[in-house]
């Protein structure tokens, strides 16, 4: 139910940029006024492809359905997919030698998480503060209104949002969903002169990430000092080389980038900088060319 995944299959048949967007819009919408607005523009456009899309049940992939008691708005795998990058040469040997490197992976990266952690200059992780600072800029755009107790109407851009900063509740579902203060929500805090950091959910705290990793893995001794057993010893079968180059890299998505951090440009019109035509870019711009002979013509006389 990864929603790359969903999109990759689904848009083999719906191709263009306009999809793209409709589709991650709908996934990533936090409510369902959001997620319905942007399906019925996808209907309105195309209702196969509205149709062929629903078919696999919104509720795995859109933002809109998730339940906010998990505090994660993730909508892809990647957390299973990086896991997989991470083991990809111990998967690759035999048992034995694939769970002492996996160990020995697990081992380092207990006390590595720990360490880092005690590094941290506030009471939440360095991508948290990242994310709240990000939600802070966006709040300097927004007007409140109080009620006189915890509740707030904010402001912005034509849009009206109810917060209750006591039930830590936002009508953007976005602080219920991720646990991390709202733009929303900030804009109302800081009305009340309090810290957004105070209202992250205790999940993110210091306290939580240590007691995660609080439980190290114990040693193991080598095979020269493992008991004996009267069992027969039985030899592991013979390796078997399967003819060709061996593959290391998964194959890939019709239109994803090799890189995995950026979105295809496939489908994208082209506007050059020189010009500002679409279908090409600034080298290969008839203007650029004739502009470079003309300079050339002209030194050389």
């Amino acid at each position: 139910m990864c929603a790359r995944h969903i999109y990759a299959n689904w848009g083999k048949k719906y191709k263009g940029l306009q999809m793209q967007r409709l589709f991650w819009q709908c996934a990533k919408s936090s409510t369902m006024v959001e997620y319905d607005e942007h399906a019925q523009a996808l209907k309105k456009i195309s209702p196969a492809a509205y149709h062929d899309l629903v078919q696999t049940e919104p509720k795995h992939w859109s933002r809109a359905f998730f339940t906010t008691k998990v505090k994660c708005d993730i909508v892809d795998n990647n957390l299973c997919e990086t896991f997989n990058g991470r083991i990809v040469d111990a998967r690759c040997k035999s048992i034995y030698s694939m769970l002492k490197e996996m160990g020995i992976m697990i081992m380092t990266r207990m006390h590595t998480q720990r360490d880092a952690c005690a590094r941290w200059r506030r009471l939440c992780g360095p991508r948290i503060v990242k994310k709240l600072e990000e939600n802070r800029l966006a709040a300097t755009c927004s007007q409140v209104i109080w009620n006189g107790d915890n509740g707030y109407e904010v402001m912005e851009k034509g849009e009206k949002y109810v917060i209750d900063v006591f039930k830590r509740d936002c009508t953007c579902r976005r602080w219920q969903l991720t646990g991390i203060p709202c733009p929303h929500a900030i804009s109302a805090l800081n009305h009340r002169r309090e810290d957004a950091y105070d209202y992250v959910d205790v999940c993110y705290k210091k306290e939580k990430f240590l007691a995660a990793y609080q439980n190290m893995l114990m040693p193991i001794r080598g095979e020269r000092f493992w008991k004996k057993t009267n069992n027969e010893a039985h030899e592991p079968l013979p390796a078997r080389v399967k003819p060709g180059r061996r593959k290391h890299k998964r194959l890939r998505e019709e239109g994803e980038v090799a890189s995995g951090t950026r979105m295809s440009r496939r489908g994208m019109k082209m506007t050059c900088q020189t010009c500002k035509k679409t279908g090409h870019n600034s080298l290969t711009c008839p203007v650029r060319k004739a502009r470079s002979t003309a300079s050339q013509t002209h030194f050389s006389r």
